[in-house]
């Protein structure tokens, strides 16, 4: 009988724990009791208080496959405030087989221990799981990365030498445009278990109608798409600038993009201007001092999307050094292959204009001229006193 034991030394801080307390286990669904992956809610895996500051889970009847990474922490009170380890403990099997699983969770007096323990019972041949692709592609995959979609589960088409399960999934005659698509396989219509760990990318040459043939072998957990142009398609696109504050979540209220990290948000569609070149002015906006992100997207999805691929992130950004109003222009040339994207922010004070900063893309042009209020002049100024590559000047 074999055992497989992880340790997890947590941080070196004392907690008193209240005997009202309840402690959970969540992590990956493979080996937790009736439940998705990472159910806060879920008191089927509440642990058991074992009392000396010591509390239990055991999970009997695990089916866990050799290579695959199972995940867990243990939460208190069913929320994250506080759990156990800070970052996700995991552990492994070396053989694929049938489990008892227990999970121990032990107050030492310099902290909380927390450790999986998985000892084998019997043997285990895995069913024909549910795998299913999911990305960042709606106009390709109906929806964005969702693992419950049906509609793109693969079928077991064949095996290879060793006998590991083929899957594949045909997508035909999808109206594409050119650019980057991201996705990854799902296991039994839940992130659990999905593969790689990092999401696959491959490009769309440019727009048209295709074929696309996913491919993924069960074992190797090896994955392949082939994509097949069927007809020449004109795609009329649509460019939207989607951001936010530096490290911000998707889908807050935002004073610049009225939300988040929203692709959809037709309010900050661009609007062509000249040839490929695109712009969106957002007027009499106040920010506060700091770094903003932002990226342009094709037809509201993240599949066709720009930034600054110097970054990290890939995001374009730019700093506000003094909070105020601002009119904020972005501006894309969607066919350059440098300098697609540039920003520029004019802070407005009062009824006038202090300071103008431009990202360091931005096309100057000497001949913009603004009113006191911040307003481009269209025409040739009057009587009166204007702005010009951010400094006064007075038309007499």
């Amino acid at each position: 009988m074999k055992k497989i034991f992880t340790l997890i030394t947590l941080a070196l801080l004392t907690i008193t724990a209240s005997a009202q307390d309840t402690y959970t286990v969540v992590g990956t669904a493979d080996f937790l009791n009736g439940s998705t992956s990472w159910d806060l809610n879920n008191n089927a895996n509440n642990m058991t208080d074992m009392g000396d500051d010591t509390w239990q889970l055991v999970v009997e009847n695990c089916g866990l496959e050799a290579g695959v990474t199972y995940k867990f922490k243990i939460v208190k009170n069913h929320s994250y405030t506080e759990s156990w380890p800070a970052d996700d403990a995991e552990f492994t099997v070396d053989e694929t087989a049938m489990y008892t699983v227990t999970f121990t969770l032990e107050d030492t007096g310099l902290g909380m221990d927390a450790s999986a323990e998985a000892v084998k019972t019997g043997t285990y041949v895995p069913g024909a799981a549910t795998y299913t692709v999911a990305g960042s592609s709606v106009a390709l995959l109906g929806k964005s990365w969702d693992p419950t979609y049906a509609a793109n589960d693969m079928t077991i088409t064949g095996k290879d030498t060793q006998g590991n399960n083929i899957y594949t999934l045909v997508l035909k005659n999808k109206t594409l445009p050119k650019g980057q698509i991201k996705y990854k396989v799902a296991k039994n219509h839940d992130w659990g278990t999905a593969y790689p760990s990092s999401d696959k990318p491959f490009n769309i040459p440019e727009d048209g109608e295709y074929n696309v043939t996913f491919t993924f072998n069960e074992g190797t957990h090896a994955m392949t798409e082939e994509v097949v142009k069927t007809s020449d398609v004109v795609i009329e696109h649509t460019w939207t600038v989607a951001g936010g504050p530096d490290g911000s979540a998707a889908n807050l209220d935002d004073p610049l993009f009225g939300k988040t990290w929203d692709p959809t948000l037709a309010a900050n569609d661009m609007t062509l201007v000249e040839g490929t070149t695109w712009k969106l002015v957002k007027q009499n906006v106040t920010l506060a001092v700091g770094e903003y992100d932002y990226k342009v997207c094709g037809d509201h999805e993240w599949a066709d999307s720009y930034g600054d691929d110097t970054q990290a992130d890939g995001n374009a950004t730019f700093t506000v050094e003094q909070a105020g109003v601002y009119n904020v222009t972005f501006t894309f040339n969607s066919e350059s292959d440098s300098q697609k994207l540039s920003h520029e922010l004019t802070l407005i004070s009062g009824t006038g204009i202090e300071k103008v900063e431009s990202g360091d893309q931005r096309v100057e042009n000497s001949a913009i001229i603004y009113d006191l209020q911040g307003r481009r002049i269209s025409s040739m100024p009057q009587h009166g006193l204007y702005i010009r590559n951010g400094k006064k000047y007075a038309v007499k």
